[in-house]
């Protein structure tokens, strides 16, 4: 018999219907797959070296903004801006835009910028119902998006006029 090589391989998966980013842990699955490979076979066990969750993501975002890594602030790309467009992912994608969108918003709101659009970027995929985008930009976010004039635009990929 050849000899073999555990390999664990950690992932995790969302709740297929949990609308982008959920807070709630119960739809959230993590494990691992162990796998018996030949070690003949295994010429290397190749995993990132992935940075654990931030703890709060609107200021991990407002940071990120203030202090990139590279290049200019976000305040800088704004300075002299007329217009703006937000684009976001779809229902589709874990991203936490309603926690992302605040310090957003916040930098352009203070740039003095009003021509702003939030856009989804849903390509081919069915726009998003009104609950799905009271899910994934949040209550507070759209309320504050119909305060200051912003629209939220997405296409409807069966309809070429859209």
């Amino acid at each position: 018999m050849s000899e073999t090589t555990r390999v664990v391989v950690p992932y995790e998966s969302m709740d297929p219907l949990a609308i982008g980013a959920t807070d709630d842990e119960s739809k959230k699955h993590r494990d691992t797959l162990e796998v018996d490979v030949p070690t003949a076979s295994l010429l290397a066990v190749v995993q990132p070296d992935e940075p654990g969750p931030v703890g709060d993501p609107t200021e991990a975002a407002r940071a990120a903004l203030a202090e990139p890594v590279n290049g200019p602030t976000f305040a800088e790309l704004l300075d002299g801006r007329r217009s703006v467009a937000v684009v976001i992912d779809n229902q589709f994608r874990p991203t936490p835009s309603s926690k992302l969108l605040p310090p957003v918003l916040d930098a352009i709101e203070a740039a003095g910028i009003t021509d702003v659009r939030v856009i989804c970027a849903n390509g081919k995929v069915f726009p998003m119902s009104d609950s799905d985008i009271e899910q994934k930009i949040g209550r507070e976010n759209l309320d504050r998006m119909e305060r200051l004039g912003i629209p939220f635009f997405q296409n409807e990929p069966r309809n070429a006029e859209s």
